[in-house]
């Protein structure tokens, strides 16, 4: 009896002992710390919606004025200027937008810059009362433009209320062409416009990776002088735009779809 008994404490204390083994090795759950072991799950911090770098397109129209009251014109060696003269036009724009968007709380604020093409197409001749008569003919051809700018808004849930002002520039041409008496003489300013931009809009983000826009830019483009023979002119370009974009955020926060 006491045979059976010994072998059966011998066998009661072999399986507790390898029950408290399975238990200690932590490849049978036993908890962390060995090499078998995978790691603790960590915490992940939510990214905000709007942080980081996004890109996206836009389309819109734009309605320019060249203002010309500074140009002077000299016909038998008496000058002219022509005052209050201006040249309206009008044409499409669009282009890409890249920018990095900082939001703390319900304040946004970045820098975005803009690239694309811009119709100008504008055009009036103006008739000068002088022996021989002349007339004096302005016009705009459209060209690339550009600008850097600061923005910052208020967010109002998923909408973002804006505005972004700063640098801008323009690669279309001026023309200029005088006739008197007959005879035509033609020159062109086709320099870069360069100047500065202000304006606001409205942004929505219709889901964590994408937003649409709509926003209104003011363009003060400034003077291009220019002179031949001995006439002077001076062309104040400005244009007023709207266009409506989208944007894709870089941010690696929800699908693309």
């Amino acid at each position: 009896m006491s045979v059976v008994k010994s072998v059966g404490g011998a066998a009661l204390g072999l399986i507790l002992a390898t029950q408290t083994a399975h238990a200690a090795d932590p490849y049978y759950g036993g908890g962390y710390g060995g090499y078998k072991d995978p790691y603790p799950p960590q915490p992940v911090l939510p990214i905000p919606l709007w942080q980081g770098f996004y890109i996206g397109g836009n389309i819109g129209g734009a309605w320019s004025s060249i203002d010309t009251a500074s140009n002077v014109v000299f016909i038998n060696g008496t000058s002219t200027v022509l005052s209050d003269r201006t040249v309206d036009g009008s044409g499409f724009l669009g282009g890409l937008q890249l920018g990095y968007n900082i939001p703390i709380g319900n304040f946004l604020w970045g820098i975005e810059g803009d690239i694309g093409g811009l119709g100008n197409d504008a055009s009036k001749s103006f008739a000068i009362n002088t022996v021989p008569a002349s007339v004096l003919s302005v016009s705009s051809d459209g060209g690339w433009y550009g600008d850097v700018t600061v923005r910052g808004g208020f967010l109002y849930g998923a909408a973002l209320i804006y505005l972004k002002g700063g640098f801008a520039f323009y690669t279309g041409e001026t023309n200029v062409t005088l006739v008197t008496d007959g005879i035509a003489a033609l020159r062109q300013s086709s320099g870069t416009f360069t100047g500065w931009t202000l304006g606001g809009g409205l942004e929505y983000q219709v889901s964590p990776r994408w937003s649409i826009k709509a926003e209104y830019l003011y363009f003060d483009f400034g003077d291009s002088t220019f002179n031949f023979d001995d006439n002077q002119f001076h062309n104040d370009m400005s244009v007023s735009t709207f266009k409506i974009g989208f944007n894709i955020f870089l941010n690696g926060v929800g699908p693309l779809y």
